[in-house]
């Protein structure tokens, strides 16, 4: 079966789902990815049929060609090379990532005679979103776009929240597929036996995953007698900010801020790690809200607990006392609790190990990916062809 992926900016780094995801298709499809800001000399996975939706790399033509009043062909060339490719690769099914990005297409992706598959990701399902500043990121007509844009595709939502999203939003529910992400499972080592646990964060640092609420509750923690420390990587908008509390916390010594870190650094953090942490929340700011949380599935398969806030996602993967704690969010002393619990007790904190990577093995694994794949492309064609 040949598969055209569309994704934007495939280099950004924080984007290990998006690169393991672009493996398994490769390995089980014949693949070919179309993407934004593409360096074929910084990519390093693999034998990827990959092309470059970018005009031109030499940003000094692209000026002359703009002076030369031919810039309308430079904004236009993305559209060119799609019809291009669809029209000479003869592909079964076309996979677009982010429904922000597929809208930019929608003219093209109407007279698409193949399925068309639009991973959506939180973000662009939150019609009301807003930056950091608190401006919204979406013009009024946002939500009618989605809503046609589900006319002509399938919609393939991370989670059972992401599709109750979707239906608010007036996308057709008839048109939204289920699919969970997955992850391979690493053979770790359990019984770690430390004396001080390390407590861990990993991801992008913003307002509804709740880095700055987590560094609260582990100051409070470390107050009622958490004998560990807390190490916060990631790079967003709240970086600074969290900088600046563990700076001033009282416990600065116990707090690390790593900034953005590489894959490898992740497994190794995952690997000295006991604990992971969010503390998802609505956005303050953003009004966003965790639509599945990858990260944990992660953090969960080399046997760490989570605990986070009770909001979206996260409760299709956590079970509340057994693989983690799901705290009403907001409240930083129940969270800081969760700490002390698994701190006093270790055996809890051992089968709550056990228990996590156990339920990523049966729910969330890579070994049954190429079915999962293909029930969802079956689903869409036949939908398509009927």
């Amino acid at each position: 079966m040949k598969v055209l992926y569309l994704t934007p900016n495939i280099m950004m780094g924080s984007r290990g789902w998006l690169y393991r995801e672009l493996d398994t298709l490769n390995k089980y499809f014949d693949l070919t990815v179309l993407t934004t800001n593409f360096d074929g000399k910084n990519y390093q996975r693999g034998m990827l049929n990959i092309f470059s939706l970018d005009p031109l790399k030499n940003r000094i033509w692209v000026r002359i060609i703009r002076k030369l009043f031919l810039g309308k062909l430079i904004d236009r060339y993305p559209d060119f090379k799609l019809r291009y490719i669809l029209r000479k690769g003869k592909y079964d099914i076309v996979i677009i990532n982010f429904a922000n990005f597929a809208i930019k297409y929608y003219d093209i992706l109407k007279k698409c005679r193949v399925p068309v598959l639009v991973k959506c990701h939180g973000a662009d399902i939150t019609t009301d979103l807003c930056n950091h500043r608190g401006y919204k990121v979406y013009a009024s007509d946002y939500p009618d776009k989605l809503a046609n844009l589900s006319k002509i595709t399938y919609f393939v939502a991370n989670s059972k929240f992401m599709s109750s999203l979707m239906v608010e939003n007036y996308i057709i529910s008839e048109k939204i597929l289920l699919k969970y992400f997955a992850v391979p499972i690493p053979n770790v080592e359990l019984d770690k036996k430390k004396r001080e646990l390390q407590v861990l964060y990993i991801g992008r640092l913003i307002d509804a995953k709740g880095p700055d609420l987590v560094i609260k509750a582990f100051e409070i923690a470390v107050e009622k007698g958490f004998t560990g420390r807390l190490v916060v990587a990631g790079d967003g908008d709240l970086l600074v900010t969290c900088k600046i509390m563990a700076e001033r916390s009282y416990c600065n010594d116990k707090i690390d801020i790593v900034g953005e870190i590489t894959s490898g650094e992740a497994e190794d953090l995952y690997r000295a790690s006991d604990i992971f942490t969010h503390h998802s929340c609505k956005g303050l700011i953003t009004g966003q809200k965790e639509s599945f949380g990858v990260v944990f599935i992660e953090a969960m398969s080399y046997g760490l607990p989570v605990i986070t806030g009770n909001c979206g996602g996260p409760s299709e993967i956590i079970i509340d006392g057994k693989n983690g704690f799901l705290v009403e969010s907001g409240n930083i002393e129940k969270h800081a609790e969760a700490f002390c619990m698994l701190d006093r007790d270790r055996s809890m904190l051992r089968r709550m190990s056990e228990n996590a990577r156990m339920h990523v093995i049966n729910n969330f694994s890579e070994s049954d990916e190429e079915a999962k794949w293909k029930d969802l492309f079956a689903h869409a064609i036949s939908g398509k062809n009927s």
